[in-house]
Order: C-alpha cells, then sequence, then structure tokens
C-alpha cells in the first residue's frame, strides 16, 4: 500500500481534541478529572505543546476503550513526520 508522503501526521492532541472531546461535549478540566491526571498535563497535549507518554496512552486507552498502542502510534507518526519537515 502506498501512503501519501506530502501530508503530515496529525497531533495526538489534535485527534483527541477533534475525534473524542468536541464531539462528546467534554471539556479538557471533565476528562483531566476523569483521567486522574493534571488539567495543565491535558491541555498541553490538545493544544498541540507536548506528546503522549505512555502513562497517559494508558489512561486514554482505558476509558476511550482504545489501545495504548493506538495513542502512542499516534505519537510517534506526529513525530516521525516532523523530524522529516
Amino acid at each position: 500500500m502506498n501512503l501519501p508522503t506530502h501530508r503530515s501526521s496529525s497531533h495526538p492532541g489534535a485527534v483527541l481534541r477533534e475525534e473524542f472531546l468536541e464531539p462528546a461535549g467534554i471539556t479538557v478540566t471533565g476528562l483531566a478529572a476523569v483521567l486522574c491526571i493534571k488539567r495543565r498535563r491535558l491541555s498541553q497535549i490538545v493544544n498541540e505543546k507536548r506528546g503522549i507518554s505512555r502513562d497517559t496512552a494508558t489512561r486514554l486507552a482505558a476509558h476511550y476503550q482504545t489501545t495504548v498502542e493506538f495513542w502512542l502510534n499516534l505519537d510517534a507518526a506526529f513525530k516521525k513526520s516532523a523530524a522529516r519537515r
């Protein structure tokens, strides 16, 4: 399969914001409370200023019934894409 190479990968925070938070009407503060993490940490992720750690990926995976790998792969793909620029 040939994937496009001209398109940058999305930051995992953008995916979290656009695919999970906004459609459900959940705030960063609300999700941070549910995940038992600091609001600042989650805000930095959502605002694309911080990557996803294994701990955060584990918490997001459990909450959204996804996998840890889903979140970590988003982060890795973004970092790889950013390194190519």
